[in-house]
């Protein structure tokens, strides 16, 4: 028996069918020479916010480009049963763009056609309070076999005047064409560049014959090559390369997105116009050319950049979770029976302690609390962490900087603080340590820096004392964990020699 919905729409046979509805085609019983319809019925019934959003979108909406609304279901209705809650639009006899997107591969001109339409319909929504957040091949609907479109499916559209339908946790769009930050779903500040993101996909997923676009990748060899021709070409990739961008640097308006588009439709007709040689049009391809490749050379330095932070910064944690783990070993040992007291902290000053071209970025220290008799003080072993603060970075942004491996230097210092002190951030690192188990006064940072000072230099001319340090490069972790514990037993042992040494002397030495 064929299946009726509102006693009216009679069904003739499936058509499509998604995650959350299912498409048929049926015939108008009540007038039989009507042309055939799609009816879009709802899979989940717990979707029925949804559905009335779409009705809502739909109604308020009025544009060629923009799927129609012939009849649909009662608002009202709750009902567990799907057929109380469909729609009924034209029936797009072209199929939907990711059947037939074959055809439009280095079709510059029909690809142009369909993005104008496109970004005219949304901005249509836009100016009526409509954010699509959906905007994908599979509903952009095709109304027979030319280029003509209608954008369909506004069931998770963001509607501004109606309450928000969507779970804070819910992501919404489509995966492959969705703007980075609608992801993980709870964005409430929706703005009409989240479409401009998606369309900007879903051009380039044209052009280039049905390549998604992995994210914001439009600079890397391969995806760059298909606008290697020149001309519009150039200027869809720039226009593209605002579109498919983090949100700060996006276009904000499709205004904008349908000025651009119909400069590069009608880029041939302008430039025969323009007041320029065959030869000037060459160089400014060619300059066109330049900008993009140093632009992505910019992007590709500034990602190595924050790629190298990063995994100093990872690296910096994991040497500071091992020297505390050693350090705390060690004050326990310090405090056993009772004579002496020892505790582990992050380091007051580490910035104060220096090594040649390098400072201390972090650090730890071990206290020995109220130690001596006639002079009572704290004694400090304090570690800086340590990394250059000079570094020759390529600064043309015509050529791509190599990846850096950073040396990370592991520098003690000695130190003695006031017991009764509250000061936490009074400094402490007073002295190098030097082997063996010397100390070498540490000369004023600036002074230092600016008479240009070297560790051989620290101790006045002759056959100074060498500090100790522990040099290794950042790729070397976590290697360079052994030989970091063998260092730091010689500079435990050195620190007990000058605890030893400056028990009750005024004046360490």
């Amino acid at each position: 028996m064929t299946k009726m919905y509102g006693n009216r729409w009679e069904i003739e046979r499936s058509l499509s069918g998604g995650g959350q509805a299912d498409v048929f085609v049926a015939r108008d019983r009540q007038n039989s020479t009507s042309e055939l319809v799609a009816l879009k019925r709802l899979r989940n019934p717990n979707r029925h916010p949804r559905f009335k959003n779409e009705v809502a979108a739909i109604a308020r909406l009025d544009h060629p480009n923009i799927i129609k609304l012939i009849d649909h279901s009662a608002l009202d209705t709750t009902s567990d049963s799907p057929e109380k809650q469909y729609l009924i639009m034209p029936l797009a006899s072209g199929g939907d763009l990711s059947k037939c997107v074959g055809r439009f591969k280095d079709n510059l001109d029909g690809t142009l056609i369909v993005a104008h339409q496109l970004a005219s319909a949304l901005r249509h929504a836009h100016a009526s309070g409509v954010i699509h957040r959906d905007v994908k091949p599979q509903n952009i609907l095709f109304a027979g076999s030319d280029n003509d479109v209608w954008l369909t499916d506004f069931g998770i559209c963001f509607l501004r005047d109606q309450e928000r339908h969507t779970a804070e946790n819910e992501a919404v769009g489509p995966w492959a064409f969705i703007a980075p930050e609608l992801e993980g779903g709870g964005h409430l500040e929706v703005t009409p560049a989240a479409d401009i993101y998606s369309l900007g996909k879903v051009i380039y997923y044209m052009i280039s014959g049905g390549t998604v676009l992995p994210r914001e990748r439009l600079a890397d060899v391969t995806y760059a090559e298909l606008f290697s021709r020149g001309g519009r070409y150039d200027l869809l990739r720039l226009l593209l390369d605002r579109m498919v961008c983090p949100a700060q640097k996006r276009i904000q308006s499709m205004d904008d997105v349908i000025r651009e588009l119909e400069q590069i439709q009608h880029w041939d007709r302008n430039a025969k116009l323009a007041p320029i040689s065959d030869t000037g049009a060459s160089k400014l391809e060619q300059l066109r050319r330049s900008i993009l490749d140093q632009r992505h050379i910019a992007e590709l330095n500034e990602a190595t950049a924050i790629g190298e932070r990063e995994l100093e910064l990872q690296v910096r944690t994991h040497i500071l979770e091992l020297l505390r783990d050693e350090l705390k070993k060690f004050a326990t040992t310090i405090s056993e029976g009772g004579a002496l007291n020892a505790t582990v902290a992050d380091a007051t000053s580490p910035r104060g302690m220096y090594i040649g071209d390098y400072v201390g970025k972090s650090g730890l220290e071990v206290v020995v609390h109220n130690f001596g008799t006639q002079f009572a003080a704290n004694h400090v072993l304090q570690l800086a962490v340590c990394q250059r603060f000079h570094v020759n970075h390529n600064s043309n942004p015509a050529v791509e900087r190599q990846p850096i491996d950073h040396p990370i230097v592991i520098l003690p210092a000695y130190g003695r603080r006031a017991s009764k002190t509250t000061m936490t951030t009074q400094p402490i690192a007073n002295f190098y340590i030097a082997s063996p188990a010397q100390i070498v006064a540490i000369p004023e940072v600036k002074t230092a820096l600016r008479s240009g000072l070297r560790p051989q230099q620290l101790a006045g001319r002759g056959a100074p004392p060498q500090p100790l340090y522990n040099r290794f490069l950042t790729s070397e972790w976590p290697g360079a964990a052994t030989s970091l514990k063998s260092f730091l037993t010689q500079v435990c042992d050195a620190f007990i020699d000058i605890l030893m040494r400056n028990k009750d002397n005024p004046f360490p030495r």
